[in-house]
């Protein structure tokens, strides 16, 4: 009589555990944030299964394989909380990183844009309806509508572009892979726009806008309809 089948785990599943490391930063300065209460969610039912007992940005914590959520809240109210849905395969150690901006209040909206290791520098460049703004740009358009508040050239971001008020017409987001290191379309590139209102928008390479060689037109935004786009051109009008 032939023995009953017994289950095997041979790695990259969903059962099983896997290792999750974590690295949050201001938006603006890069820095690594602190302050932070961690809580991890499996995303189908809600059911809490890990609170990394950490007080910052930065963590390393065995969790269950699966689909879960990441979710991460500062003491003091200051930041826009962060919430990620992840699959984590077993025997996996995957590593998450999060630029965090705080709460828009003088501001009408901030655009983040955070990625791997390679390519080194990506740059985010913003075309308003009376400038366009990018790293050449002397960190602000000359009608100080817009500015470039970080411009990271070392890998993973964030660059920060913050809207300091709105013109009457389009703006239009795009990105320019600056060095040759790695490919724009393997670089796991996150866009994510907020608004004073506290809405929030997010853009993945890949997934949304289009896509060619060294550029990636990401979003368009018109002010005079009120409303936001994944671009659908590579010049995106």
């Amino acid at each position: 009589r032939a023995p009953t089948p017994m289950p095997l785990d041979l790695g990259g599943g969903t059962t099983g555990r896997g290792w999750v490391r974590v690295m949050a930063v201001d938006a603006k300065t890069g820095s690594t944030l602190r302050g932070m209460t961690w809580v991890v969610k499996d995303t189908k039912t809600g059911k809490v299964v890990a609170t990394p007992n950490v007080q910052s940005g930065r963590w390393r914590h065995r969790l269950p394989a699966g689909d879960l959520t990441l979710e991460g809240t500062w003491n003091e109210q200051k930041y826009i909380p962060i919430s990620e849905k992840i699959t984590l395969k077993a025997n996996e150690d995957d590593f998450y990183y999060f630029a965090s901006t705080t709460k828009l209040k003088r501001n009408v909206g901030r655009i983040v844009m955070v990625w791997n290791d390679r390519p080194k520098d990506l740059d985010g460049i913003l075309t308003t309806p009376v400038c366009e703004l990018d790293y050449q740009s002397s960190e602000k358009c000359k009608d100080t509508s817009v500015k470039l508040e970080k411009d990271d050239v070392d890998g993973r971001g964030p660059e920060t572009i913050t809207i300091k008020r709105w013109e009457n017409g389009k703006y239009i987001y795009r990105v320019k892979q600056h060095t040759n290191d790695g490919l724009l379309r393997d670089s796991n590139a996150r866009v994510y726009f907020y608004t004073v209102a506290g809405a929030q928008y997010e853009f993945r390479v890949g997934r949304d806008g289009v896509m060619k060689d060294k550029w990636w037109a990401v979003f368009s935004i018109d002010t005079k309809s009120n409303t936001i786009a994944a671009c659908t051109t590579l010049d995106c009008k």
